[in-house]
């Protein structure tokens, strides 16, 4: 075996591979934009009461588009300020409330409890924690504890599922490599 090129055992071996098949691209994209995020979206549990900010004005909200839903606004003095209750980036819909019942209560006096929410490096998201209208609670703290408590869960099996099937598909792309190296060393 020539001594330049380290064997299967060697890391330099899977290195020298991965660079040269761009598999590191791949890596670099599913690490920064699925496992990152599911990691922050897994990690994240509500703060204590006394952690959450909390903004008083008049309900509002922005229909983004019919795919990502509506983000929760409260109007006052210092302007608008928008809430999400997409539990981090992989996550489809901003909706906190059904887009009906939100647009019925847009224009009432509301409360809003939430905290900054990290979704990615140097990335994050105003969590919506609790809302109030008219002094009726319409999402509860116990709600938004009990779908961090969820995404825990499902974020763990989301990231080892998804980056089982990024070896497979690392490895389908590295034996295809290897099948024509191995073609261009026998015809060559």
């Amino acid at each position: 075996m020539n001594a330049s090129f380290p064997s299967k055992t060697d890391l330099r071996y899977w290195i020298r591979r991965l660079w040269k098949n761009g598999t590191w691209i791949v890596l670099s994209i599913t690490i920064f934009l699925v496992l990152i995020p599911a990691w922050y979206a897994g990690t994240t549990k509500l703060p204590p009461l006394e952690q959450l900010q909390r903004r008083e004005g008049i309900l509002t909200y922005k229909h983004i588009d019919n795919r990502s839903g509506a983000l929760v606004g409260i109007i006052n003095d210092s302007g608008t300020e928008y809430f999400t209750c997409r539990p981090s980036q992989l996550g489809k819909r901003h909706d906190c409330l059904r887009f009906e019942l939100l647009k019925s209560l847009s224009g009432k006096p509301a409360e809003v409890l939430w905290f900054e929410q990290k979704v990615n490096l140097g990335s994050i998201q105003k969590q919506l924690a609790r809302l109030m209208v008219e002094g009726e609670e319409k999402i509860s703290l116990e709600k938004t504890a009990r779908k961090f408590d969820f995404e825990e869960k499902v974020s763990i099996w989301f990231s080892v599922g998804f980056l089982f099937f990024v070896v497979l598909v690392i490895r389908a792309f590295d034996k295809n490599i290897r099948s024509k190296e191995e073609d261009e060393q026998h015809n060559g």
